[in-house]
């Protein structure tokens, strides 16, 4: 446990902003310009654990070559100790869109979908590196300021990201990686063979998350009874479950739950275009994400982080 003031590599800690099953995330400041990052450190309790040190290394290996305005940004990483790593990150200025939506809270379609648009391009980065993200959820996805007038998406948490050409067998030892509510059927019988259509899946649960004010296609209740249902139950009835949707909307989002991965849209970018299409939405309806950060009341300065946040229930 890191306390203020202590330091790691070239950067002083101020507090502690989040904590995940393997690691615990820090605000710090670099002593040398005074600029503010998220450092991610492997939690003490797991340092020379052989699996955590290869999933906390995959996540280092994610970000390490994705370059986009989507996607948190890498800025270094180092070891505290042997076997004792940690990762650098951009700080956020934002929330999880997990927060914009529930009792009470409902999106705007245009702001939904802009929000899909920008993760779903920021995906198609990470696929292109050869990256699977595999835990796309609404808590891993952060609407941030980028200044006081405009706001941007940014995926995070790379935790159980899988390199496409990286050996098989970190999976093998715990099948139940992910948010289970959003998690592809495969990932439940075969997570170490999956690819990125795991991860369109993911992101189309999660858009009709955002529209729906949180509904989840397959329900909630004990993990076991969902999973079932995700393995021998037809794809949901979208519309039965939340009526405003057009029948265009339920049928784009359906095809991109198709339990079948073969019959879900080749890529993030292709189910987001034609969400968008659906829904009437156009570009210029992103100056709505802005204006949505400040009705959630959150105003630039207010700071968030890069840490893994709490998941939703299944």
């Amino acid at each position: 446990m890191m306390r203020p003031g202590d330091q790691i590599g070239d950067y002083i800690v101020e507090r502690q902003i989040g904590r995940g099953g393997m690691s615990l995330v820090y605000r710090a400041r670099r002593a040398l310009d005074g600029s503010l990052v998220a450092v991610k450190v492997l939690r003490p309790n797991l340092v020379g654990h052989p699996t955590a040190w290869r999933r906390f290394l995959s996540e280092v290996d994610a970000v390490r070559d994705v370059t986009h305005v989507n996607v948190v940004r890498r800025l270094g990483g180092g070891l505290l100790a042997p076997r004792h790593p940690y990762l650098v990150l951009e700080l956020l200025d934002g929330v999880s869109i997990a927060s914009l939506v529930g009792p009470g809270r409902t999106l705007l379609t245009a702001a939904a979908v802009q929000i899909v648009k920008q993760a779903a391009a920021g995906l198609d980065a990470v696929h292109e590196a050869g990256v699977i993200h595999r835990d796309v959820n609404p808590s891993n996805i952060v609407l941030a300021h980028e200044r006081p007038d405009r706001a941007r998406v940014k995926i995070i948490d790379f935790g159980v990201a899988k390199l496409l050409d990286s050996i098989v067998g970190l999976s093998s030892e715990n099948v139940d990686l992910g948010s289970p509510s959003f998690r592809a059927p495969e990932q439940e019988r075969e997570s170490s063979r999956v690819d990125h259509r795991a991860d369109i899946y993911s992101l189309a649960v999660t858009a009709f998350f955002l529209l729906s004010s949180g509904l989840m296609p397959w329900g909630v209740g004990p993990l076991a009874a969902l999973l079932e249902r995700k393995a021998l139950d037809p794809t949901p009835n979208l519309r039965a479950l939340f009526p405003a949707l057009s029948d265009d909307q339920a049928l784009v989002l359906q095809a991109g739950m198709a339990r079948d991965p073969m019959k879900r849209w080749a890529s993030a970018g292709r189910f987001a275009a034609a969400l968008a299409a659906a829904s009437g939405v156009t570009d210029g309806d992103a100056d709505q994400l802005a204006i949505l950060l400040a009705l959630a009341g959150h105003l630039p300065g207010d700071m968030a982080n890069t840490a893994p946040t709490p998941t939703p229930c299944p």
